[in-house]
């Protein structure tokens, strides 16, 4: 999995469910059911995609907010300007 610009504090798990991958190969013994073993392998890469689709959700909202604070920082610079031209006018009327 890429992780592009990937804003989450979150660890990668891809390498912790291969370590989980290596532990269930090493640890199941001939009296554990392949199906079973099949089943908890299984189950490990459903967790991996659901967890790259989170990821990736949780990326594409943090940089529309990231977008939505630039927004307001530029609305608040033109707010501002408009202030000061509106004060510029106010002076003029007065003098």
């Amino acid at each position: 999995m890429s992780r592009n610009r990937d804003n989450s504090d979150i660890p990668e798990t891809c390498p912790l469910i291969n370590d989980v991958w290596v532990f269930i190969d090493r640890n199941t013994h001939d009296e554990t059911k392949e199906s079973d073993k099949q089943k908890a392998l299984d189950l490990l890469e459903k967790i991996r995609e659901h967890n790259e689709k989170l990821r990736k959700w949780g990326n594409i909202h943090f940089n529309r907010a990231e977008c939505a604070e630039k927004e307001l920082e530029d609305a608040n610079k033109e707010i501002d300007f408009l202030k000061d031209q509106i004060k510029e006018l106010e002076s003029e009327d007065r003098s």
